[in-house]
């Protein structure tokens, strides 16, 4: 069963959206629609936004892959009925399932890395990427040849991110698991199995 199919079986209202193209992912919630009666989410763009900076996706190869954005009824408690955490959103190739597609989940950071919430954005990021991952790994829709990707985007920020919160144990561990963390603004689709970050 593809990966598409899986998604569709446990998470069936989560709208998937091919592309084979370079794409741009913006997220208009607090940056430029928080305080205008019409609100605007996440958004994915084959045309670079003018007016907010988003996190890039470069496929020169013109591979497929598929997208999903992540709203607050994408993963709900089933006790309380309350939204959980979760990141932006995920792309995965569309290769076959079994010979381990790649996986990004992605979290974008609208704020100044260097204010003195910078730690507390990235330890957040961090746990909604992780949280996100775990529900699809929970429900087998992420199988163990699958390479996956989490990362965190800080769109306003330009150099590599410093003093990341995740210790060297975290690294290992994530490693064991086809597991790799980074904050980067922009990545290259290599292959259908690879990202380059």
């Amino acid at each position: 069963m593809e990966m598409k199919t899986r998604i569709k079986v446990h998470f069936p209202h989560q709208n998937i959206v091919d592309y084979k193209s370079n794409i741009y992912i913006a997220d208009y919630t607090t940056e430029q629609t928080q305080n205008k009666s019409v609100k605007r989410g996440v958004k994915i763009s084959t045309i670079k936004p003018s007016d907010i900076k988003s996190f890039f996706i470069q496929n020169e190869k013109s591979i497929l892959f598929s997208t999903i954005i992540f709203d607050d009824k994408s993963f709900i408690d089933e006790t309380t009925g309350n939204t959980l955490s979760q990141c932006e959103c995920v792309c995965f190739s569309s290769a076959e399932y079994d010979k381990g597609p790649w996986v990004l989940f992605l979290e974008l950071k609208y704020c100044d890395i260097y204010s003195k919430y910078q730690k507390e954005n990235i330890e957040k990021a961090k746990f909604q990427l992780v949280d996100t991952y775990k529900y699809y790994k929970q429900k087998g829709i992420i199988n163990h040849k699958q390479q996956c990707y989490l990362v965190v985007s800080f769109p306003y920020f330009r150099i590599p991110f410093p003093n990341f919160v995740i210790t060297q144990t975290d690294v290992k561990n994530m490693k064991l698991d086809r597991v790799i963390f980074r904050g980067v603004n922009e990545l290259k689709i290599k292959n259908e199995f690879k990202l380059e970050v």
